[in-house]
């Protein structure tokens, strides 16, 4: 599957099962889960890990989570700091973006 993340195109290819596992794995779960753990008992990569928990969060569940780790939201506050770090991203890249509109680009 191809993913679109905030960093850009990658193309993580898993299979449905590594899907599966992820997904039941971080369900499980009723700490905050760091994607090292995850790697730990799966054996899969990280930027994987990561590709499946993007795809999945707001399909499966809502991640929510710190510094400490992913878990599954149940409420909009333990949703809160994950919304945090995607706006905080978001306005990283745009002004990235903006950045390189403004460019002058000399031959």
């Amino acid at each position: 599957m191809e993913t679109q993340g905030i960093h850009g195109t990658g193309k993580t290819n898993w299979k449905p099962y590594e899907y599966n596992i992820v997904c039941a794995l971080v369900r499980a779960t009723r700490v905050p889960i760091t994607v090292g753990t995850i790697a730990a008992v799966t054996g899969l990569k990280g930027n994987t890990i990561r590709a499946i928990l993007s795809h999945a969060d707001g399909r499966e569940f809502v991640l929510g989570g710190g510094n400490k780790g992913y878990v599954v939201a149940s409420t909009h506050i333990e949703a809160q700091p994950m919304d945090n770090r995607l706006f905080s991203q978001i306005a990283a890249m745009t002004d990235r973006v903006n950045r390189r509109r403004k460019w002058k680009y000399t031959p």
